[in-house]
């Protein structure tokens, strides 16, 4: 999604900061035939298991570990510094777990080959054979992630404050070359040969390419990242969509533009309404004007918000799906969870894309991914408490700790009963467990992979 704002640095930050759980939770994701390890992030250390339930790294050594592509994992443990505070300093190991550093890292992350390291706001890479590719001295290294490597973008001071920061551009051999181009704000990566920068000398956003220098000019008030030859770009009159010259392919008029992982490109102009274009030819096959009218995005399909209904609407600007206002739904790979209650009441429907409900009531339905082709989803069970304050601020809650997790297949038959405290995907038909005091990993029948017993 992309929304006129310019960047937040503060939040830009915190990003970075989750960069690492965020990635462990992606690449835990299915993906096809089981083949990589799988982290299991236990109660208290973590472990390393392979889909069959071989344990690489038992749960008695590191305290955390995590995916970091490429067939890598970081391994971490807890130290105290000199401040008091823990922190946490990672190991890189290899596909079955050993270490193959020392544990020197604030976090690692291995793309195209190259293995990226932090040690306390300072970047450096490596091969994958761990040879050193460019020093620990950057405060941002980008590979330019093309395949036919080219080499790094680089920063040297602050990247999070507001003053200009000069950029180094470095090649695949590590040798620098400090550019005449100098930024406030620099993208997280790499897409499609280029990545936004916002030029301190006009003070708006561009692209630079791995060479250090502007592909497109720094013209706009955002740029967001390049997917499927096009990017969200902003001026004053609002967000568009540019090519990769920078050409407009749908002018800049909208306030919020999303795209992305389907053939739909959702455009909305708060107070007017919401646009469907055709992400090929962005041509327009479907307005739904208002005042009050939101959309959400889901590649093929979207969700329209409007005063009187929530529609489901598909490819062709059709809608699949109208429900009474309230409702909200959530589209996955073959089915759309649909709620048209409160949080908590059973009130959670699977939908096909024809407009047929196939399974449901359910508490609470979140997508488990595919497995098998299927897609599978979480149910939740648990009791609501209404809150009386004496006011019209009464409120529904519930306990946590009293949830409990199932798993149905998207024709809303069983597959595993609500009997577990934790519950998620970790791969094709392996799911993390815990059940009491074992926790660890099983399979879409309910049979323990591996299995961990929990101090009492």
């Amino acid at each position: 999604m992309c929304a006129l704002a310019r960047k937040n640095h503060t939040e830009d930050a915190m990003m970075k900061k989750l960069l690492a759980c965020a990635l462990a939770l992606l690449l835990a994701l299915p993906a096809g035939a089981l083949a990589e390890a799988i982290a299991l992030n236990l109660a208290e250390e973590d472990a390393l298991v392979t889909p069959e339930g071989e344990v690489l790294v038992p749960p008695q050594e590191y305290m955390e570990i995590y995916a970091i592509g490429g067939g890598f994992y970081a391994l971490g443990v807890y130290e105290t510094g000199e401040d008091g505070f823990l922190r946490t300093r990672f190991a890189l190991a290899d596909a079955q777990g050993n270490a193959l550093t020392q544990a020197l890292y604030s976090s690692l992350e291995c793309r195209d080959g190259v293995i990226y390291y932090e040690i306390d706001g300072h970047f450096g890479a490596m091969d994958a054979q761990c040879n050193p590719l460019v020093p620990c001295e950057y405060t941002r290294l980008i590979g330019d992630g093309q395949g036919d490597f080219l080499g790094f973008l680089a920063l040297r001071t602050d990247p999070w404050d507001t003053t200009m920061d000069a950029v180094y551009a470095l090649k695949a051999s590590g040798d620098e070359r400090e550019t005449d181009i100098s930024v406030i704000d620099l993208g997280e990566s790499f897409s499609e040969g280029r990545i936004p920068a916002l030029s301190s000398q006009t003070e708006a956003y561009g692209y630079l390419n791995a060479q250090g220098e502007w592909a497109i000019a720094p013209n706009f008030l955002y740029a967001g990242a390049f997917s499927d030859g096009m990017a969200c770009a902003a001026t004053q009159e609002g967000m568009g969509l540019i090519d990769g010259s920078g050409a407009w392919l749908l002018e800049p008029r909208f306030d919020v533009v999303e795209y992305g992982n389907g053939s739909l490109i959702t455009a909305t102009v708060y107070g007017e309404g919401v646009y469907l274009y055709d992400a090929a030819t962005r041509q327009q096959i479907a307005s739904f004007p208002g005042a009050e009218v939101y959309a959400a995005h889901y590649g093929d399909y979207a969700v329209i918000y409007l005063p009187e209904e929530v529609r489901l609407v598909g490819a062709d600007g059709g809608t699949l799906l109208s429900l009474a206002p309230g409702a909200s739904v959530t589209v996955g790979e073959n089915r759309a969870v649909v709620s048209t209650g409160e949080y908590g009441e059973q009130s959670v429907y699977l939908y096909d894309f024809a407009g047929k409900a196939v399974a449901g009531p359910f508490q609470a339905l979140t997508s488990a991914g595919l497995h098998g082709g299927r897609e599978c989803f979480i149910v939740d069970a648990f009791s609501v408490v209404e809150v009386d304050t004496g006011g019209v601020d009464s409120y529904i809650t519930w306990d946590p700790s009293q949830i409990r997790s199932g798993l149905v297949d998207e024709d809303g038959n069983e597959l595993l009963p609500c009997e577990y405290e934790v519950l998620y995907s970790v791969g094709e038909n392996r799911f993390f467990a815990r059940q009491g005091l074992s926790e660890g990993m099983i399979d879409a029948s309910g049979n323990w992979i591996v299995r961990f017993e929990m101090d009492s």
